[in-house]
Parts: structure tokens; C-alpha cells; sequence
């Protein structure tokens, strides 16, 4: 019996000592240090009212080229994108046949020009004898017709010899205004029928042109403030007519808003008219966060927990630095900006001052 309550006795003993090591080997649990952030208000301000309307960037002056005359293109001498002056040439279409059938005009008119002297030659001296008395009048009178009918077929001539040489004109594009070439429809060898589409080309200043509503349309006018967001940043801009009237079709009317700049010709643009003033929440651009496609902020909630709130922001109206916010939000919330290190739901954070 003493042997058992010695072996209990020190079976105890390990256990109590076994069981102190184990209480100081485990470290006391704490709560994560609070994330400094720099905590921001949501406010209701004033600003602009803009409404956006999409288009395409082109230029003030545009032309397509056609001839009048069919045939065969016998040079071609630009492509597209070429940049040219005014006058400079294009295309030939038919050149050959317009070039033999302008040579014969020609040859005509002075064959007609020379018949026509030589009949007015006749006629002054038939004049003459008959004042004399050495040519009948019947004779004079055949010879007035003479002339008379000569006169007329010069006329003619002359009148052929101009279509021949518009004709010629046709058969050579030239470019009406300096620019470039954006479209070319036919290649060298080709037969063209008359009036077909060759070619187009478009100079000047950029401009956009775009159609728009009656409610909008009524409220534009030279003065209202105009942007252009293309090619990844804004041009300064202004418009430069609108129509008087709705197109019968669509029943919306054609706004000219012209650039000041050099953006790309025919890139995707976005139009931007300054129409007043509405009041938006806004929200700095530093508390926006992007996750998993989903856009939002971290709302500071009660004991400085953060929760993430999904927001939609408004397409138009940016302002330096801030984003109007069109739902998710409501003005006094706060929200936290600039976070230490990302943050995540349930999150405690501390405020900072902004330039910390």
C-alpha cells in the first residue's frame, strides 16, 4: 500500500507539471490592429448636367468622286489614307477614248472655223459685185446661205469640242480641296460604269456629326459648353450648326459640333453637352474599389467596421479627382479612401488625417 500512494503521488506531480508547461507555451489570443485609412464623407453638391451622345470623328469637308463617262481606270494614283493637296490627281477612267474623241473635236472645230472664213470671205465679195451689178441676186443669195449654213455648223462644232473637253475633265479626278483619301472603291483595270462611286476624300478641321432628340435639340445653342471624349482623352469643342429641321425618317435633327485638335478620323467619340446644373453625390476617386468585375466602396459602419457597398457611377459629369455616384450611397455615409493594405468585410479601421 505505501509503494501505491508513492506511485499516485508522483503520477500527479508529472501531470500538474505537464499541464504548467502547456499553459505557458500558449500565447494569449488578441484582436487585429485596426487598418488606418483616411475616412471621407459622402456630400451632395452641385454639378454639371451633361448629356452624352455618341458619333464618330469625320471632318468638315467630305466629298465622294464619281465620272460621268464609264470606261476603263487607266491609273490610279493614290490609296487609302494618302494625304493630298488640291488639285492633285486621283484616278484616270477612259482617258484614251476621251483623249481620241477630244482630239477630233478639235480637229473639227478647225476644219468648221476654216470653212466659215472662206464662206464669210465669199459673202463680203458676192456683196460687193451685187452693189456692182456684175452678180445677180440669186447669186448672192446662194452664197449668204453658204455662209450662213457654215456659221451654224462652227457653232455645232464648237459646242462638241466644250462636251469633249468636260467629258476629258471627268475622265481625270482631281481633289477638290486638300485632305485624305478614305475610301477608294476601284483598282486599276477595272470597268466602270458612269456614275459609279470611286473614290472619297475628307479635309478641313475635325468635326463630329450627330443626330439628337427634340428635347435636347431645343436646348442647345452656339454658347452651350461642348466636349469631346476620343482616343482616350477630352477635345475642346463647339457647335457649329444645326439643322432647322427633323429628319422625316428618324425624326431627330443633325448637330455639326466641330474640334479643336487632331483626333484620329473615323475613331468612336463620345459628345458631351454641358446642358445646367443638378445636384449628385460625389465621392473621391480613391474610395472606388474594383473586385471580381463588381465595382463599390467600404462604408465605415458602427466601431469603425467596414462593409463593402456596391455603387453605380455616373457615365458623364467627372470631376478631378471625385465620381458622382448614381445609386448604392446616401449623402453623410463615410467611406474609407487610401487603406493601409486591402481591405475585407468586418474589417476595423482608424482614421488618419488625408496628408498622413
Amino acid at each position: 500500500m505505501p509503494n501505491s500512494k508513492g506511485t499516485l503521488a508522483s503520477v500527479t506531480l508529472v501531470l500538474l507539471t505537464l499541464g504548467g508547461c502547456s499553459h505557458r507555451a500558449r500565447e494569449p489570443e488578441t484582436s487585429p490592429s485596426p487598418v488606418p485609412v483616411v475616412i471621407r464623407t459622402v456630400r451632395a453638391r452641385k454639378v454639371a448636367r451633361e448629356r452624352l451622345v455618341p458619333g464618330t470623328i469625320g471632318r468638315a469637308h467630305q466629298a465622294v468622286l464619281s465620272t460621268e463617262l464609264g470606261g476603263q481606270v487607266t491609273r490610279v494614283a493614290v490609296h487609302t489614307g494618302s494625304v493630298v493637296r488640291r488639285g492633285a490627281l486621283l484616278l484616270e477612267v477612259g482617258v484614251e477614248a476621251a483623249q481620241a474623241h477630244l482630239t477630233e473635236a478639235e480637229a473639227r472645230v478647225a476644219e468648221m472655223q476654216a470653212a466659215a472664213a472662206l464662206a464669210a470671205h465669199d459673202e463680203t465679195r458676192y456683196a460687193t459685185l451685187l452693189k456692182q451689178g456684175a452678180v445677180t441676186p440669186l447669186a448672192f443669195e446662194r452664197i449668204q446661205r453658204t455662209w450662213i449654213g457654215q456659221e451654224a455648223a462652227l457653232h455645232a462644232a464648237e459646242e462638241a469640242l466644250a462636251a469633249a473637253r468636260a467629258a476629258f475633265g471627268h475622265a481625270v479626278l482631281d481633289a477638290p480641296f486638300p485632305g485624305r483619301v478614305i475610301w477608294k472603291g476601284t483598282r486599276l483595270g477595272d470597268d466602270v460604269p458612269p456614275g459609279a462611286r470611286l473614290v472619297a476624300i475628307a479635309g478641313g478641321p475635325a468635326e463630329v456629326r450627330i443626330h439628337v432628340g427634340i428635347r435636347l435639340y431645343r436646348r442647345l445653342t452656339r454658347s452651350t459648353r461642348v466636349r469631346v471624349w476620343s482616343g482616350g482623352r477630352f477635345y475642346p469643342a463647339r457647335i457649329l450648326a444645326r439643322a432647322r429641321s427633323a429628319d422625316p425618317a428618324t425624326h431627330k435633327y443633325l448637330v455639326k459640333v466641330l474640334l479643336t485638335g487632331r483626333p484620329a478620323y473615323g475613331a468612336y467619340a463620345r459628345v458631351l453637352f454641358t446642358i445646367g446644373q443638378r445636384v449628385r453625390l460625389v465621392i473621391p476617386s480613391q474610395a472606388i474599389v474594383h473586385r471580381g468585375g463588381l465595382t463599390g466602396v467600404f462604408v465605415v459602419g458602427r466601431h469603425r467596421h467596414v462593409y463593402f457597398h456596391l455603387v453605380r457611377l455616373a457615365s458623364s459629369g467627372r470631376i478631378p479627382g471625385r465620381r458622382i455616384v448614381d445609386a448604392g450611397l446616401r449623402a453623410g455615409e463615410q467611406v474609407a479612401t487610401r487603406p493601409a493594405h486591402p481591405l475585407a468585410n468586418g474589417m476595423t479601421v482608424a482614421g488618419r488625417p488625408p496628408h498622413g
